[in-house]
């Protein structure tokens, strides 16, 4: 599980606005907006943007058929994913592509029964940047 740090950790104020104090978590992305109300007063309001996941089937266990139901929590910003489903290797689409989809579930079949290793990788959108997270499971 993802941990977030608050966004005072990562920002200070300074006369010429918010300087990052230091560099967030590689996970954990940090967006700040700032908006003055005059010359000398500004306020800021932070949002910390959690990351897609996927919940079912859980991750790393094992699949009980050749056609399943992939369901992911889309965080609290993406509203725009895609989903690789392969057998080839990290990031492999050889069983299932989606293509960009706004749903948060997709019935992928045709997975393999042989017990070998099934790769999926989820990618949500979020501003224009496309992230990614990688999970294995067991084929049946």
């Amino acid at each position: 599980m993802i941990s977030a740090l608050s966004a005072q950790q990562h920002f200070r104020r300074t006369e010429k606005g918010l300087q990052l104090r230091q560099k967030p978590q590689a996970a954990t992305r940090v967006a700040a907006d700032s908006v003055a109300t005059n010359s000398s007063v500004a306020s800021a309001v932070y949002t910390i943007v959690t990351p897609a996941a996927l919940t079912t089937p859980t991750p790393g266990t094992q699949l009980l058929s050749s056609s399943v139901n992939f369901t992911w929590d889309p965080g609290n910003t993406a509203k725009t994913f895609q989903l690789f489903v392969g057998t080839t290797g990290v990031g492999s689409h050889n069983v299932y592509n989606s293509g960009a989809v706004t749903a948060t579930t997709e019935h992928v079949n045709g997975l393999p029964t042989n017990g070998s290793k099934v790769y999926v990788r989820l990618y949500w959108l979020i501003n224009g940047t496309w992230s990614t997270a990688d999970y294995t499971y067991k084929a049946q």
